[in-house]
């Protein structure tokens, strides 16, 4: 018990002199909170107030993007901030680093796309499961056991990967020209679409820059959905199983 008061005579968490973090003074209150009061009385008779210093004063704080006034920050850079220390960048985003790693991504336009884009639910849901990782490809059901074999759907030339379904495939190519053919005919024009545009999302600013991308979210799926209506609704299966479990 006392090893909770510093030589102040103060509680870890008072004494504003103990090298601590945020975390564990907040810690340390609860512990201390969670005590009985006569218990408090007993660890900590008296308090020499007059010894204490007054706390350090600086008229700055640090945010994301640097130090700012502590008159002008707002409770939402505060919380950003701290926010930003507790999220960890999903492991599927490394590996998309690594893999492209000669292309600029800028995550955060990636991630916030769908939401801007489109208002459909299942638009963003899938777009969010090719960024994570997690579609459903023939290469991940035969790892499963699922299926024969890995191989693609539509061509059965290579491995069903997310990629090779989305861009590399001949049939998915096909259907990317002809998409590209019917733009063009309601002028609206794209040169061209490679991995990284299907993948990600095409980011050339345009005049039609969010109707190019609300057709891009909806190619992909519907594409899928035509060819592969099998695999949709072992997919949901999976999905309901994996809930009831």
């Amino acid at each position: 018990m006392g090893d909770l008061i510093t030589d102040n005579n103060l509680f870890l968490h008072e004494d504003p002199y103990v090298p601590i973090s945020p975390e564990q003074r907040f810690f340390i209150m609860g512990v201390v909170h969670s005590l009985p009061s006569d218990w408090k009385t007993i660890i900590r008779p008296f308090v020499f107030i007059n010894e204490i210093k007054p706390i350090p004063c600086t008229p700055y704080i640090k945010v994301n993007y640097g130090s700012v006034l502590i008159s002008g920050v707002t409770s939402k850079q505060i919380y950003d901030s701290v926010l930003r220390k507790k999220q960890t960048p999903p492991t599927a985003q490394q590996k998309k680093t690594d893999k492209y790693s000669e292309t600029s991504i800028n995550w955060e336009k990636i991630y916030s796309l769908p939401f801007r884009t489109t208002l459909d639910s299942k638009l963003r849901e899938f777009q969010y499961k090719i960024l994570n990782n997690i579609a459903f490809t023939n290469d991940k059901l035969f790892r499963f056991g699922l299926l024969q074999s890995p191989n693609c759907t539509l061509c059965n030339e290579e491995r069903e990967s997310i990629e090779h379904l989305l861009s590399r495939c001949k049939v998915s190519s096909e259907f990317w020209k002809d998409v590209l053919s019917w733009l063009k005919d309601n002028n609206i024009i794209i040169e061209s679409l490679n991995e990284i545009g299907l993948f990600f999302g095409n980011f050339e600013k345009t005049e039609d820059f969010f109707i190019i991308k609300h057709i891009l979210l909806l190619g992909k799926i519907l594409h899928l959905c035509k060819e592969m209506p099998w695999k949709f609704t072992l997919i949901e299966r999976i999905c309901q199983d994996k809930t009831c479990l």
